[in-house]
């Protein structure tokens, strides 16, 4: 299943808009959680601003599967209160921590040897 994400930075983090039907806002703290979650596949449950909260479940509801799931509100173990969900395979939600990444250019770790180095670096032997 596709599902259309629309990162936008905004002052202080990232504004996730998911198709058309929810919209969160990062700051850079949570959004850096997330996008290691999402590279790890591991759970990240992050609050949100004005009382709406955001979880990402890897393998779930199924193996191979990821889901961003929103809650207004607190977060809670009750997956019922979720109001928003988006479900895709593991690899696209992969991908969707690397599209994080790349809007937060400024906030990465520099390349090691400084901005002069060969791209892409050479592999140790």
């Amino acid at each position: 299943m596709l599902i259309s994400i629309d990162i936008r930075r905004v002052p202080g983090g990232l504004q996730l808009t998911v198709g058309d039907t929810w919209r969160t806002r990062l700051n850079y703290d949570q959004a850096d959680e997330l996008l290691t979650a999402l590279s790890a596949d591991t759970p990240a449950y992050l609050g949100g601003v004005r009382d709406v909260a955001l979880a990402y479940l890897p393998n779930y509801p199924e193996a191979g599967e990821g889901t961003l799931a929103r809650f207004d509100g607190k977060i809670t173990d009750d997956l019922r209160h979720m109001t928003c969900v988006s479900r895709t395979d593991l690899h696209a939600m992969r991908d969707l921590g690397e599209l994080l990444r790349a809007h937060m250019p400024d906030r990465l770790p520099p390349l090691p040897g400084g901005i002069d180095s060969p791209w892409p670096p050479a592999l140790p032997s």
